[in-house]
């Protein structure tokens, strides 16, 4: 139903900004996002929407991630991050989301005189494979990165 597809482009948005490190990354879910995911209908959209379950989902997420209305403008459409599979079907195919992020980079830079170990423990294990630079200014201080056990090493001082 059109309602399913939309809460499982709910989450796909979800799981995808739980991988982001910034908000800067993140995707506000609103109308335009789940029509490009779902291709619902804009009724169908709106009574979602305006229902207790969108309100909770979707307004009130996005106010707690700090999302505001114009959040997305200018970055493109959805779907060259995020994909709903299935959806164009007819038949009761499952949606399935696959978070497919575009990375520019591998590296976090955070800076070091405000960047603790948990700090830099927290995004490499947001973002397994990256390595995280603390900079004081332009000089780089400390490159780090996890090992094989999970554990944060530094590979460069």
């Amino acid at each position: 139903s059109g309602n399913e597809k939309i809460r499982r482009a709910v989450q796909a948005v979800k799981a995808y900004n739980e991988r982001q490190y910034s908000t800067e990354t993140m995707w506000a879910i609103n109308t335009k996002v789940l029509t490009e995911l779902t291709g619902c209908r804009s009724s169908i959209l709106k009574n979602y929407l305006e229902s207790p379950e969108g309100r909770l989902q979707v307004t009130d997420y996005n106010l707690e991630k700090g999302l505001g209305y114009h959040h997305n403008k200018g970055r493109g459409s959805v779907t060259q991050f995020i994909k709903l599979e299935g959806t164009q079907s007819t038949n009761a195919t499952p949606v399935q989301a696959t978070v497919s992020p575009k990375i520019k980079s591998q590296t976090i830079t955070l800076n070091a005189r405000e960047a603790s170990r948990m700090d830099i423990e927290h995004a490499l294990k947001q973002n397994p494979g990256w390595t995280v630079t603390t900079k004081d200014g332009s000089k780089v201080i400390a490159v780090y990165r996890l090992n094989e056990n999970n554990e944060v090493i530094e590979i460069k001082d």
